[in-house]
């Protein structure tokens, strides 16, 4: 087996890897009770908390 052959098996099968990595993240953000999870999680920006408190570094 040659490099060309070799290379273009590999981005082949980084290409299906890729895909599968894709529709598995998708369907685990999707999932119909996940929906209350992430409402709650894009709102943490809006939350008014007021500053945070100084951070003191210790030694």
């Amino acid at each position: 087996m040659d490099l060309m052959k070799l290379q273009s098996l590999l981005a082949t099968l980084w290409e299906v890897w890729f895909v599968l990595l894709f529709l598995g993240i998708m369907i685990a953000v999707f999932r119909p009770g996940k929906r209350q999870y992430y409402q709650e999680q894009g709102l943490i920006p809006l939350r008014d908390e007021g500053p945070a408190p100084p951070r003191t570094r210790s030694i």
